[in-house]
């Protein structure tokens, strides 16, 4: 496997806010441990094709200041319920995962404004998902989905909601 070096300083991996990681494997907690990065004051982090399943699991709960999360691309097959303590969380990417659904703490996201799982392999959705009273483009596309819960109907501030390309009868929506 090849090395990876990073190039800062240890001042600047202490304050660090944002992180993308793109085509690279995570070294799981190695990269937190091994740099100093204080992973609790990430704002954004983008983790397109290098998230492992285990770090995801273990580490998402336990970023308060998050405001940006994607992991498009990615193998994950599901979502811990942690993800709910993401309080400050306000854009959700879940493209082109292998996501089959999405867990209840999801409704907790107050701040959400957009959620995108297009491409992902969602057969439904949580009734919590009403609860997201913030939550302005809901990006559903090329999924599985056959209904839709009646919470849907309690977003209020929804603007944008793209289902296309799902198993949805009219008589489901």
């Amino acid at each position: 496997m090849e090395k990876y070096q990073w190039e800062v300083t240890q001042e600047q991996m202490e304050v660090l806010k944002k992180l993308g990681i793109d085509n690279y494997p995570i070294l799981d907690d190695k990269i937190r441990h091994s740099t100093g990065i204080k992973t609790k004051d990430f704002q954004v982090i983008q983790l397109g094709l290098s998230v492992s399943e285990e770090f995801f699991s273990q580490e998402i709960g336990n970023l308060p200041s998050l405001e940006i999360l994607d992991i498009n691309s990615n193998k994950l097959k599901s979502v811990p319920e942690s993800i709910g303590n993401l309080l400050n969380l306000q854009e959700l990417y879940f493209g082109y995962c292998k996501l089959e659904s999405l867990p209840e703490s999801i409704g907790n996201l107050k701040s959400l404004k957009l959620l995108d799982a297009n491409g992902s392999r969602l057969t439904s959705l949580p009734e919590s998902i009403g609860e997201l009273k913030s939550l302005e483009t809901l990006t559903l596309s090329n999924n599985r989905l056959t209904s839709l819960p009646e919470s849907i109907g309690e977003l209020k501030s929804l603007k944008n909601l793209n289902l296309s390309s799902n198993q949805l009868a009219c008589e489901n929506i």
